[in-house]
């Protein structure tokens, strides 16, 4: 039994079965389906890493604190109390 080697009778590009050719029309909803699961990975690996590996929480509650070093303890809690801190007293150095 010999067998036949295939050859193609078209001088288009070889395509697999089911596929449109290149430059056919059916070709483009093929492209933006592959360029949107690539945007698509990207998007979720950036959200991975950007929540995952970060350091820096994506929603911060850091507030500027007022320099209240100098002040006497009496002054400096009421200057941290009008702005809605709150304190505490630890100790003396």
């Amino acid at each position: 039994m010999r067998f036949r080697r295939h050859v193609a009778l078209r001088s288009e590009p070889a395509t697999r079965p089911g596929e449109a050719p290149v430059g056919s029309p059916l070709a483009r909803p093929r492209l933006l389906r592959d360029v949107g699961v690539v945007l698509a990975t990207f998007g979720v690996g950036y959200l991975v890493a950007s929540v995952w590996l970060s350091p820096v929480p994506l929603i911060t509650s850091d507030h500027a604190v007022p320099r209240v070093l100098e002040l006497p303890v009496d002054e400096a809690q009421a200057k941290l109390a009008e702005l809605g801190f709150r304190t505490r007293v630890g100790g003396d150095r």
